[in-house]
């Protein structure tokens, strides 16, 4: 994350390590307003990788019924087949119905929920 102030001509670089070390890449630039100093500069870099890490985890269920969950809903999952447990937001819900079943599909994010 590289965060900048084009009027000061200054800049500030701000690493996400661990995406690092596993492999990843990827660059971005935040332009930030005059009167920004150099500590919020870095604030703001932080902050960006912060959030990034908020969707980190992402679960898709089917449930086999209309289940009513709307983004932001928190759901618990505890004794999942896949490890995944504790508390999650609902990211996006859909119900669907046709002549053969009916069910809702949720999107969950490990995030603040």
């Amino acid at each position: 994350m590289l965060v900048k102030n084009k009027a000061l001509g200054t800049s500030e670089r701000v690493e996400n390590t661990e995406f690092i070390q596993s492999g990843g890449c990827c660059r971005r630039v935040v332009n930030v307003p005059r009167k920004t100093r150099f500590d919020a500069m870095r604030a703001t870099g932080e902050y960006q990788i912060a959030q990034s890490k908020a969707d980190e985890l992402v679960i898709s269920l089917t449930v086999p019924q209309i289940f009513a969950a709307f983004p932001g809903d928190t759901v618990e999952l505890c004794g999942s087949p896949l490890g995944a447990s504790g508390q999650f937001k609902v990211n996006r819900s859909c119900c669907f119905a046709n002549g053969e079943r009916a069910g809702t599909e949720i999107i969950l994010t490990q995030g603040e929920a």
